[in-house]
C-alpha cells in the first residue's frame, strides 16, 4: 500500500538566519510570501526586489515567529533573477 504524506518544507526556521543573510521564503504563514528573497537586517526581515518592500521589523524577538517560517539560505554563487 502506498500513501502519499506530506513532506516537511526544507530550510531552517527563520529565527537561525544570521544578520545579513539573504534566503529564499520556503514556508510561511502566508502562502503569497512563499518565494520571496529575504535578507535578514538586524532584527527585521526584509523582501528584495520587490517595488514595494514588505519587511517584518521586529520579527526575530522572541515569539514573532511560528516554526512554520522557513527559509533556504542562498548559497555562494547562487543566481538571482528579478522579474
Amino acid at each position: 500500500m502506498l500513501q502519499l504524506v506530506k513532506n516537511k518544507p526544507n530550510g531552517i526556521l527563520v529565527c537561525d538566519m544570521n544578520n545579513g543573510d539573504i534566503a529564499v521564503i520556503v514556508a510561511w504563514t502566508r502562502a503569497e510570501y512563499i518565494g520571496y528573497i529575504v535578507q535578514r537586517y538586524g532584527d527585521a526581515l526584509i523582501t528584495l526586489g520587490k517595488p514595494e518592500g514588505q519587511r517584518w521589523p521586529d520579527c526575530f524577538r522572541p515569539g514573532q515567529l511560528t516554526p512554520s517560517c522557513r527559509v533556504r539560505i542562498l548559497g555562494k554563487g547562487e543566481m538571482l533573477v528579478v522579474i
